[in-house]
C-alpha cells in the first residue's frame, strides 16, 4: 500500500493551463460519472465533528464503489462538497462483494493507497438548499446552500494503478489536522467545537452497492500521522448509507457524488489529435 503525504500539486503539461475542473461531458475513467444531486440532495458529513450532546471527538470517513473503466494510475480525482476544505484524507481500497461480506453488503476492503492534500483547485458548481446530514442517524444537522468541486491531481510516480473491470472504493474524509500545520491542536479542536465540518454530496446516480461510512476517533495530541493511528482514512466496521426517513428517497440506497477521470497526458494527448484533425480537414 502507498501512502503520499503532499501539499497542493501543479500539473502541467505541454505547457497547458493546469488541467483541473471537470465539466459534463469530458472524459472520465469509470463506470459513469456520479453527479451531485441538485435536486434532492443531502450533505453527509465526512470529517471531524464534536457531538454537541456527549461532546465527544469523533470523525467520519465514507466511501463509495466505482468499477474502473481505463487501466491506468488515477490522476485525477474529483469530488462534490458542501464546502471547500483545506486537508482531505483521500483512500481506495479494494474491494469485499456483498456474498463475501459478513455485513451483506460489500464493503472497502484492504487499503491499497491513500494521500492527505489539500485540493489542487476548487470551484463553486451550484447554489441550493440541501440539509447536511449525520451518517449514522439521517438527522440534520443545519442546511447548506453550495455545492462545490474540489480536485485533485497527482503526478503519475504517486498514483495509484487502477485495472480495467476491476472494482474500486473511493474513501474521503477532512483531516482532523484541520489547518494544515501538522499537529492537533486548540484550533483545529475550537473549529470542531463551533461546528465546522466537511460534507461530501449525494448522488442519484445509484451504481452496485451503497455507500458507506466508518467512524474514528483521533489522538487529540502529537503530530499528525497522515493516516494512521484513526487520525486519517478508515479501516473496518463499515456501515452502508441509505437516505433517511424524512427524505423523498426514504430507505433508498444513498450514493455519493464523484468522478474518476483520464490523466492529464491522456487529455492531453485527446487534445493534440483534434487540433491535428482539425488541421487536416482545414488543408
Amino acid at each position: 500500500m502507498r501512502t503520499v503525504i503532499k501539499a497542493v500539486v501543479v500539473v502541467a503539461v505541454l505547457g497547458a493551463p493546469v488541467l483541473a475542473d471537470w465539466d459534463i461531458g469530458d472524459p472520465h475513467k469509470m463506470h459513469y460519472p456520479q453527479m451531485p444531486d441538485e435536486q434532492y440532495g443531502v450533505d453527509v458529513m465526512a470529517g471531524p465533528y464534536t457531538d454537541p450532546g456527549t461532546q465527544e471527538i469523533m470523525g467520519f470517513f465514507l466511501a463509495d464503489d466505482f468499477q474502473c473503466a481505463q487501466s491506468g494510475p488515477i490522476t485525477d480525482i474529483h469530488i462534490w462538497t458542501a464546502a471547500p476544505a483545506d486537508w482531505i484524507n483521500l483512500g481506495i481500497y479494494a474491494d469485499i462483494p456483498a456474498g463475501e461480506s459478513s455485513t451483506g453488503y460489500s464493503t472497502p476492503g484492504d487499503l491499497l493507497w491513500q494521500t492527505v492534500m489539500a485540493p489542487t483547485a476548487e470551484r463553486l458548481w451550484a447554489q441550493v438548499d440541501e440539509e447536511f446530514i449525520d451518517p449514522r442517524t439521517g438527522d440534520i444537522l443545519r442546511t447548506n446552500a453550495d455545492i462545490w468541486q474540489l480536485n485533485f491531481l497527482f503526478d503519475e510516480t504517486d498514483a495509484f494503478d487502477q485495472t480495467a473491470g476491476e472494482i474500486y472504493w473511493l474513501g474521503v474524509g477532512q483531516s482532523f489536522d484541520v489547518d494544515g500545520n501538522g499537529q492537533i491542536d486548540i484550533v483545529d479542536l475550537t473549529e470542531w467545537a463551533v461546528g465546522t465540518s466537511f460534507g461530501w454530496k449525494s448522488s442519484a446516480d445509484h451504481w452496485n452497492d451503497d455507500a458507506v461510512y466508518t467512524l474514528l476517533e483521533p489522538p487529540l495530541v502529537g503530530p499528525f500521522s497522515g493516516g494512521s493511528g484513526g487520525v486519517g482514512v478508515g479501516s473496518g466496521d463499515w456501515e452502508e448509507m441509505l437516505y433517511p426517513s424524512w427524505h423523498e428517497y426514504a430507505d433508498q440506497s444513498l450514493d455519493l457524488a464523484f468522478v474518476i477521470t483520464p490523466e492529464p497526458a491522456t487529455l492531453a494527448l485527446l487534445a493534440i489529435g483534434g487540433l491535428a484533425l482539425i488541421r487536416r480537414r482545414r488543408k
